[in-house]
C-alpha cells in the first residue's frame, strides 16, 4: 500500500527524536519500522490500534461524570429567578467588595 501521507517525527516520552527530516512519509516509517524487532513492532501496533480506544474511553468518563456532577446539583426546587441572582450579586459584591 503506498501513500504519500506526511507524519511529523515525534519522540515519545524518554525519547529523543533520531537525527532525520521534519517529516516522515508513510514508506519512511515503514522502512524505519521493519528494521525494528517483530515484539516491537506488535507493540507498535497495538499502541496504534488502542489509541482511538483510549479517546473514546476517556470521553465516556468525562461525561459520565459531568452526569453525576449534574445530578449533585439537582433539586426538586425550581431555580432561581433572575431577580433572585441578581440580589444574591449585589449581596456578594456588598459583602466582598
Amino acid at each position: 500500500m503506498k501513500s504519500t501521507h506526511s507524519v511529523k517525527a515525534r519522540a515519545g516520552k524518554g525519547e529523543s527524536n533520531p537525527p532525520m527530516e521534519d517529516e516522515l512519509n508513510y514508506q519512511d516509517i515503514l522502512r524505519i519500522v521493519g528494521g525494528w524487532s517483530i515484539t516491537l513492532r506488535a507493540a507498535l501496533a497495538r499502541d496504534i490500534l488502542t489509541l482511538p480506544t483510549e479517546q473514546v474511553e476517556l470521553d465516556e468518563r468525562r461525561q459520565n461524570a459531568l452526569a453525576k456532577l449534574r445530578g449533585f446539583l439537582k433539586t426538586e426546587e425550581p431555580p432561581p429567578s433572575d431577580e433572585q441572582v441578581k440580589q444574591w450579586l449585589e449581596e456578594r459584591t456588598e459583602k466582598y467588595g
